[in-house]
Order: C-alpha cells, then sequence, then structure tokens
C-alpha cells in the first residue's frame, strides 16, 4: 500500500467516525485531516492543552488552529474545558488509534527517552515528602511523580538535584523527527515546571531511547532465519506487536544512517551506471580506433 492509498483509507475511517453520530455527512479535506493528526497526536494520552501550547506544537496560525479547534470540537474529537483547555474524547481517540494502527507502523518510533534537567535553585513549590514517592528503599535518592500523565523523577546528586521527565513513545517520519519530537515533548514538560516557579537549566537525553525503523530488508532477515528477533552488537532486527519488522539500533546515528540506506543504494547504482557508461564508451572508442587503424 503506497502514502496515498493509506491516506484515503485514513481519510475515508475519519469521515465514517465523526460522520457516525452527525445527520449532516461531513467530507474530511486533506489539510484538516492532517490538522486532526497533529492535535490528536498531542491529547491522545490525556494530555490537555490550551491554545498557546498547541500554536507552539502546531506551528499554526492563530487563526487556522481557532478553525480546526471549533471544527474539532464540533465534530465530536475534541471537548473545550475551563480556562481554554481542550481534550481529545473517546471518538477522537478511535480516529487517531486506526491512524497509529496503520500508518504507524511505516512510521520511526522512539520510545522510552529520558530527559534530565538540573535545577539551579531551590525546589520552591516541589514538596516531595506530600506530591512524590520515593523510588525503592527508604534511602534512595530517587522520587517518582506525576506531571501533565508524564513520569517524572527528583533524582538527588552530588550538586543538587536534577528533574528528569519519562518519554514513552513517540512517532516520526525519520529518527531525527521522532528524536525531535521527543525531546519537544519532554521540553513542554520542563517549561510547566519553570511555569510554577522552579528554576531549571539545559536539559540533555541522560538514558539512551529504544528506536525501530520499519524495514523490508529486516523482514527478509527474518523469514529468511525463521527467527523472531536477531541481535548484533549493532542492534536488533526486531518483529513487535502491531508493528512491521523494524531495525532496532543502539544509537541515534545508527538510526538515521540505517534509514539513508535505501537512498545510499541509490547513489551506489548511479555511480555504478555511470561509471559502466564511461567504461562502455571508452571500450567503444578504442574499437573503433583499432578499426581506423586496420
Amino acid at each position: 500500500m503506497n502514502g496515498t492509498d493509506l491516506r484515503k483509507m485514513l481519510i475515508d475511517s475519519t469521515s465514517k467516525e465523526i460522520n457516525r453520530n452527525s445527520k449532516k455527512r461531513k467530507n474530511i479535506s486533506i489539510a484538516y485531516f492532517t490538522a486532526i493528526q497533529i492535535i490528536s497526536r498531542e491529547c491522545r494520552y490525556g494530555r490537555t492543552h490550551n491554545t498557546r501550547e498547541l500554536r507552539q506544537i502546531t506551528g499554526f496560525s492563530k487563526q487556522r488552529l481557532n478553525y480546526c479547534l471549533v471544527n474539532m470540537c464540533e465534530d465530536g474529537i475534541l471537548k473545550r474545558l475551563d480556562k481554554g483547555l481542550y481534550r481529545i474524547t473517546e471518538s477522537g481517540k478511535r480516529i487517531y488509534d486506526q491512524y497509529e494502527r496503520l500508518y504507524g507502523k511505516q512510521l520511526v518510533r522512539i520510545e522510552n527517552m529520558h530527559v534530565s534537567y538540573p535545577i539551579t535553585g531551590d525546589l520552591g513549590p516541589i514538596n516531595i515528602k506530600s506530591n512524590w514517592k520515593r523510588a525503592g528503599l527508604r534511602n534512595s535518592k530517587v522520587w517518582i511523580g506525576k506531571l501533565k500523565d508524564h513520569t517524572v523523577r527528583l533524582i538527588k546528586t552530588h550538586y543538587g538535584f536534577e528533574f528528569q521527565v519519562y518519554v514513552t513513545k513517540v512517532l516520526g517520519t525519520s529518527p531525527n523527527e521522532a528524536y525531535f519530537y521527543a525531546r519537544n515533548e519532554a521540553d513542554s514538560i520542563a517549561l510547566e515546571v519553570e511555569a510554577r516557579g522552579v528554576q531549571i537549566g539545559n536539559g540533555w537525553v541522560s538514558s539512551e531511547p529504544e528506536i525501530a525503523i520499519p524495514s523490508p530488508i529486516a523482514s527478509a532477515l527474518l523469514m529468511t532465519s525463521g527467527a523472531s528477533q536477531i541481535r548484533t552488537d549493532k542492534g536488533i532486527i526486531n518483529r513487535s506487536k502491531g508493528r512491521c519488522a523494524d531495525w532496532e539500533p543502539r544509537s541515534l546515528q545508527q538510526a538515521q544512517k540505517m534509514a539513508d540506506m535505501p537512498d545510499a543504494i541509490d547513489r551506489i547504482l548511479e555511480k555504478l551506471d555511470a561509471l559502466f557508461d564511461l567504461l562502455s564508451n571508452k571500450n567503444t572508442t578504442a574499437n573503433n580506433s583499432d578499426g581506423h587503424a586496420n
């Protein structure tokens, strides 16, 4: 199935869900469908957003975003809460889950990314005793909490406290794009902490995430070997639930190289074709020269 057929199938399924409880049939444009994808992705797992946050996430103009939000509320995809917050509905979840099941199989997936931020001042409004649960034994220096449906941690180090955000799963069209979305998600949680009066510094990825890249080569290797998983020192070839066969490299750099592999092979073939043409022309010229000499 190519990208055009897949998008048409997804638009049709979105239309059916929207029109299920509507007396007036509504056609979904590609632009509106794209907006539904982006906004639903941010709200799917219980997160609520205001219009300012959604503008930063989507990059939409104020006018376009308001148009999309009004339509998504009318179509039963979003619900507007108090103070300008929006939450996805059960209908919206079904739409996004269908999108993720079909389209997500062809996307790069990043899971279990930990991003840490140093707390440069005091803890301010963070109350460890009342709002956080100590992880492990009594002498553990790690506390776990929840913020906007994300697991967050406070870690006491020799230099003070670190605030850590746990990003569960993010999809993108390339490893770099998925990595960017995951970092952006973690940074949005860190900004929420800053807005509450806690001073934090620049974050860094403190635990390398799991990266899964769908690949027909990985599928062929699994089918040929008859194995469900192949492990190497560079990563894993795996077929997990709800996914096609994936390469799972150890680092972002290796992931990007694997994602670029088809293009790299095409460039090699183009150079080989050019070299073959050059050698053929030289042989033809040499043969012509020998013929004239005789």
